[in-house]
């Protein structure tokens, strides 16, 4: 491109504009973490018990340090029920974590599910609704198999970095105690899975 200067207030316009530019492209290029334009999406197959003290879960967010964030389900006879009154031992480390006596949780809260694959949204917002900074989070599932049965799932996921947005992670069971991996109520919560794919 040819520009022909006719005055000196020309050559100094020109002169600002081609100062300017360099910073325009640099700013137009720096590369800035891609916001989630989906929520992960977290599957599991739920098989629902007979009898008491079995069939409950909670899901929640926390940060990699263990810093409780939010709970993102808890069946409503735990939460909004109130059952962690009557049973302390549904989801004691859920119950721990998010300080379930000083917290209103009611609008996390859902009926025990029917027998069927379950498909829950992970929105990564604090409790204020806005969007979580960059960084490394947990997603935990605990469910409580029968009285002090538990078990439990972890998926640590980098909110913005690059291969997040095409991520499959097949969440292993820490069953506590270790022999309730042999309980009748086992297979109550299997094959949970995160998927997080935003392309």
């Amino acid at each position: 491109m040819v520009i022909v200067m006719r005055n000196r207030a020309n050559l100094y316009a020109a002169a600002l504009i081609f100062a300017v530019l360099p910073g325009l492209a640099a700013a137009q290029t720096t590369p800035f973490p891609r916001p989630p334009a989906s929520s992960p999406v977290l599957t599991l197959d739920y098989t629902r018990q007979t009898g008491y003290a079995s069939n409950q879960f909670a899901l929640w967010l926390e940060d990699v340090k263990g810093n409780f964030i939010k709970t993102l389900f808890v069946t409503d006879y735990t939460g909004k029920q109130r059952g962690w009154r009557t049973r302390p031992q549904n989801m004691p480390e859920w119950q721990k974590k998010s300080d379930i006596k000083n917290r209103v949780v009611d609008i996390a809260s859902g009926a025990t599910p029917k027998t069927g694959t379950l498909r829950f949204e992970i929105p990564f917002r604090d409790n204020k609704n806005a969007p979580l900074p960059p960084g490394i989070y947990r997603i935990c599932l605990e469910a409580n198999l029968r009285n002090t049965n538990m078990v439990r799932f972890y998926a640590d996921l980098d909110l913005y970095a690059s291969n997040a947005y095409d991520t499959k992670i097949d969440l292993i069971p820490v069953y506590s105690p270790p022999e309730a991996s042999q309980s009748p109520e086992a297979g109550m919560v299997t094959n949970v899975r995160l998927v997080y794919n935003l392309r």
